[in-house]
């Protein structure tokens, strides 16, 4: 399943990042500040529950 989140650096839109890439969907995140989202799913994928999600990325 692919899944579109508007707002990914904020607080909700970073639980929706960590819930869909937990199950494994692929996501594609918007942002106002691009950057923030690569720094903030690096920071993510420390968390243990997401350490064998797939993450796609360019």
């Amino acid at each position: 399943m692919k899944i579109t989140v508007f707002g990914s650096t904020g607080k909700a839109g970073q639980e929706v990042l960590h819930q869909v890439l937990y199950r494994g969907y692929t996501v594609i995140a918007y942002a106002r500040n691009p950057s923030k989202i690569k720094f903030k799913l690096e920071q993510a994928l420390k968390d243990e529950y997401l350490r064998k999600a797939p993450v796609i990325s360019n």
